[in-house]
């Protein structure tokens, strides 16, 4: 897990907004190539055909009507003169819209079935009212991860413990919608690509920090954002959140302070987030289709490659990352949908490198809550969900 992107400009300098953007600069994207690295295994991967059925495991006392599979876009709302169409309804934590009642309920969208949660009878929920404090960093943040939450509730179980069976997860690693080919080992590759940059770039070769060029880097994630934006148009992408960032000389100096501690041989050349960029898609399946686009353009390009959808990193983190080379550097690009990404910046700041303190109970809520939330997307992925 890396560094968050913060919308607020508090761990680098943002290019672009965090929400959905199009690009101010003019930029020509950079040619493919068309021959990939003799080392570099095809990361092309056909669509799956076909997914197994969705499966809810909490005990309802009506079966919902499922999502219909294999439509690509949400199902719209019900009509107000149908509103109790297609509603889980529950004896006690879940009410058909419109119903009365005493507690104080909000709306959830599971790909589009209309339900009222009822917080206080979810245990799964209450943790993120005492995260409020993050929503300073990141503004929403604690209502984005209890509306996560609430879907992960409604597709696991009422009390959604920590390391309970995910079968729909199992269902979408098996036969991903994002492109599971593997390229080679990153370690290797990494220490390959730097030493190529060095020998072209001597200033790379310092591990000084003040040898780092920081208005270069800024003008490189400015390119960079531009190239996503003219990837990922609205009309094609709808929803997605992009930015980019350039590694702030503080936030450099300590890192290669801590790096060259470790290895005296570490230089500006092995920097893979020098520049960075982050890629929030509303669905795993349209994050597969934005992950297949970028292996397209950066085809040649793509130095490491780590896949911690299939196999979580630390805390259940949940995210595609790329290592591309652009000419003088490398980028990272991380791509994950919007409530994996509230599961990550929540872990990140009080579990992974605590900037706020939690209680015992909030900790153990979230060092589960990427696990939860990444069975409800692939549910939502097998219900066609883009």
């Amino acid at each position: 897990m890396l560094t968050p992107f913060n919308p607020v400009g508090q761990g680098g300098f943002v290019t672009g907004p965090v929400a959905p953007a199009r690009s101010q600069f003019k930029s020509t994207p950079a040619t493919a190539q068309n021959e990939a690295s003799p080392d570099q295994v095809s990361l092309d991967s056909k669509a799956p055909q076909s997914f197994p059925t969705p499966m809810l495991s909490y005990p309802l006392q009506h079966p919902p009507t499922l999502p219909q599979p294999a439509n690509d876009n949400p199902a719209p709302a019900p009509a107000p003169a149908d509103s109790g169409a297609n509603l889980i309804s529950t004896k006690n934590p879940l009410h058909v819209v419109g119903a009365s009642s005493p507690f104080d309920v909000f709306t959830i969208d599971l790909n589009n079935p209309l339900v009222m949660l009822v917080p206080e009878q979810c245990g799964s929920l209450e943790y993120t009212e005492k995260l409020s404090h993050l929503n300073v960093r990141y503004p929403g943040l604690s209502v984005k991860l209890r509306n996560a939450e609430a879907r992960a509730w409604i597709v696991s179980n009422a009390s959604n413990e920590n390391g309970g069976p995910r079968p729909n997860t199992q269902a979408v690693v098996n036969n991903p919608p994002w492109p599971n080919g593997r390229v080679g080992s990153s370690r290797e590759r990494i220490q390959n690509k730097a030493a190529e940059l060095a020998a072209a770039h001597p200033k790379l070769a310092s591990n000084r920090a003040e040898d780092y060029d920081f208005q270069l880097a800024q003008d490189r994630a400015e390119d960079l954002f531009a190239t996503i934006s003219d990837l990922f148009p609205e009309k094609e992408f709808e929803g997605a959140q992009f930015a980019t960032r350039a590694k702030t000389p503080q936030s450099l100096e300590n890192k290669l302070a801590k790096r060259t501690a470790e290895d005296e041989n570490f230089s500006l050349a092995h920097l893979t987030d020098s520049v960075g960029a982050r890629i929030d898609c509303r669905s795993l399946k349209m994050l597969g289709d934005a992950a297949s686009k970028l292996e397209k353009h950066f085809e040649g390009k793509i130095v490491a490659k780590d896949d911690y959808l299939s196999q979580p990193g630390a805390l259940g983190y949940r995210a595609l990352h790329y290592v591309v080379d652009l000419g003088d550097r490398m980028a990272e690009i991380q791509l994950s949908t919007h409530d994996l990404r509230a599961t990550d910046l929540a872990t990140h700041d009080t579990l992974y490198k605590p900037m706020f303190q939690v209680d015992e109970a909030t900790a153990q809520k979230l060092q589960g809550s990427a696990d939860r939330v990444m069975e409800a997307e692939c549910f939502r992925c097998l219900c066609g969900y883009r």
